[in-house]
């Protein structure tokens, strides 16, 4: 059993004694063209969500890095539970590349896990030995049952969302029951606890102490009424992944407390509105956050879609739209402003959490996967671009930008609770949390929050899965998306963008629905199976190959065309150049760490390098 610090006193000292999952697949080396691989992806960011945990708080998160500090930085404050969002993409992610690093920190979270939960089954989080539980952030924000002083734990619904997601995704993978055991006591407690209205169910404040319970009352302001979105989010999922009745029953009665306008976030038509900073939603600050309202969709489609409410699921889509067709918005690049409104709004930022791009990326897949609208082609742009540009894979010129630009370390952080170890090394692999549309480092001092981290990680884990899908029962594998992907049925070589060819190596007997991209003229399409021209049917998008064979090597060719447009992003004009959906210049460039700089794709001869592929044999599919 790893070393545990004895200084935090969780609720439960006890640790049960469990297992981590076991990825068990095939490894073989493969040369695979150089582009896009949502394996090696993966590999990097199980290394970004393990490498920046604190050894000496049980692998707890630095929950945030400064590059514009001198020396690099990265700290502690109440924040630090937003770790709970790593739980259980981290371990998923796994079955995408097989990486078996820094399992320990696997072991340490899902321990205090089971050390967090109270005999009510309720998570409580401990602040002896974690007195930067209560430090703010830079605004001087703490947790709100810090503030109230409820005692030594504190239960804190964002923080249960995430663990109930973590608890089904473990239980799923080792089969342990004490897992669902752990989950479905926190389900039935909530159950208890909220306050249900009837057509509705909200509570009363974001955290409570060991024991306290809701007081019915009028509605709660947006500062708070926002948090229920990660409990009801998780709900839904820990429902899509078990079928608990009581979950869902919970989760939809809190996204009609959204529906219904209660929660003052949605507009008439399904418009994005306030910010969880508007303390009054009738005399709104202006400043709209566009997370918190992406989020809230999130959470009410998966849950309209259990109860098949057609009303809640169009109020949703209405809101994607309202979001990918904004004019601050910009829907081939996939940039979308942390906040929209004018730019002297108390609180504006308007660089790019990548929450916002991973938010959008799972609104367009849950409504292609669920059969609602093919918004493929809006998952296939902003992966290419904006979601893989801001993951951080170069680390150098971090150490330079902080030893130009960086400013000293000032108060109120407490340097106890800060460490300059190799900051940017160990978080290769996030996102970043303050993108502009040209460069990674689009703030002067911030860099990465492990929000967006947790929040990126779990979507790219959603489009490896996703981009590929085998029905059994009609022997036929559907390809989404042409990214490179190895899979028990297939493996896919994507030489896009350098041309237009998909390469299908084959593994089973199958009929092949490939899907051609937006840019992908349907007549200008040749399709051979094993060099030998073939003539596909067609069903909408997709061509589609019958009778396919084991060991059989299908190529998809079609021209892809270079172009140029002017982007308005942010009162800002941005030239860019475009092969196919990927953005490959962009002029002004970045200064920092410059994005789209990928002059190598502008050839038609393809890159290759040489691989160590993976391929699981068993996939999470309602995560």
């Amino acid at each position: 059993m790893p070393k545990r610090n004895p200084a935090i006193q969780y609720i439960n000292p006890k640790i049960p004694a469990f297992e981590l999952p076991q990825f068990r697949g095939s490894r073989y080396e493969a040369n695979i063209p150089d582009t896009l691989d949502l394996a090696e992806r993966a590999r990097q960011a199980i290394h970004g969500m393990t490498a920046c945990a604190d050894p000496d708080a049980n692998c707890e998160i630095y929950w945030r890095a400064w590059f514009g500090w001198q020396p690099p930085t990265m700290f502690h404050d109440f924040n630090d539970r937003v770790e709970f969002k790593f739980y259980a993409p981290s371990v998923l992610l796994r079955q995408a590349c097989g990486s078996d690093e820094s399992l320990d920190v696997e072991w340490q979270r899902m321990a205090t896990l089971l050390q967090m939960q109270g005999p009510d089954g309720l998570l409580y989080s401990p602040t002896i030995g974690r007195p930067w539980a209560l430090e703010g952030d830079e605004f001087g924000n703490v947790g709100e049952a810090e503030v109230r002083n409820v005692g030594h734990h504190t239960m804190d619904l964002p923080t249960s969302g995430r663990a109930l997601e973590a608890a089904a995704v473990y239980h799923t993978l080792t089969g342990d029951t004490q897992w669902d055991k752990l989950a479905r006591n926190m389900v039935s407690a909530f159950h208890r606890m909220a306050i249900d209205m009837g057509d509705f169910a909200y509570f009363d404040r974001s955290q409570y102490g060991v024991g306290e319970k809701p007081v019915k009352g009028p509605l709660p302001p947006p500062p708070v009424n926002f948090y229920y979105i990660w409990l009801g989010s998780g709900l839904a999922t820990y429902y899509r992944m078990t079928g608990c009745e009581e979950a869902i029953e919970l989760s939809y009665k809190l996204a009609r407390f959204y529906s219904l306008g209660h929660s003052g976030f949605i507009g008439p038509d399904g418009e994005f509105r306030l910010s969880p900073a508007d303390v009054d939603p009738n005399r709104p600050c202006g400043c709209v956050h566009f997370h918190t309202n992406t989020l809230m969709r999130m959470h009410m489609l998966e849950a309209a879609i259990a109860r098949g409410d057609k009303e809640m699921i169009e109020l949703v889509l209405r809101g994607y739209r309202y979001g990918r067709n904004h004019p601050e918005s910009n829907a081939l690049m996939g940039y979308f402003p942390e906040n929209l409104g004018p730019a002297d709004a108390p609180f504006m930022r308007k660089t790019l959490e990548i929450c916002e791009v991973a938010d959008m990326i799972y609104l367009a897949l849950r409504q292609s996967t669920a059969g609602l609208a093919d918004c493929w082609d809006d998952v296939d742009r902003w992966v290419r671009n904006m979601f893989a540009e801001m993951q951080f894979l170069e680390t150098d010129w971090a150490h330079e930008f902080s030893q130009k630009h960086g400013r000293p370390r000032t108060p109120p952080y407490n340097p106890q609770h800060m460490t300059c170890d190799h900051v940017p090394e160990r978080w290769r692999g996030a996102w970043g949390g303050w993108g502009a549309p040209n460069d990674w480092q689009g703030d002067p001092t911030n860099s990465v929050m492990a929000c967006c981290v947790g929040n990126g990680a779990a979507q790219l884990y959603r489009v490896w899965r996703d981009m590929i899908d085998f029905d059994a029962s009609k022997k036929r594998l559907s390809i989404h998306l042409l990214f490179n992907r190895a899979s028990m049925w297939a493996d896919i070589d994507s030489h896009v963008p350098y041309r237009g060819q998909v390469d299908i190596k084959l593994k089973c007997d199958c009929d092949v629905a490939l899907r051609i991209p937006e840019w992908a003229v349907p007549t200008q399409c040749r399709v051979t199976l094993n060099e030998m021209a073939v003539s596909p049917s067609w069903e909408k998008r997709y061509m589609v190959i019958a009778g396919a064979k084991e060991g059989m090597k299908i190529t998809w060719q079609c021209p892809i065309n270079e172009r140029t447009e002017t982007l308005r992003i942010v009162e800002k004009d941005y030239r860019v150049i475009v092969r196919g959906s990927n953005i490959v210049q962009i002029d002004p460039p970045g200064t920092h760490n410059p994005l789209f700089n990928r002059p190598y794709y502008r050839s038609t001869d393809t890159r290759w390098r040489t691989v160590d592929r993976f391929v699981t044999d068993r996939i999470v599919e309602r995560f």
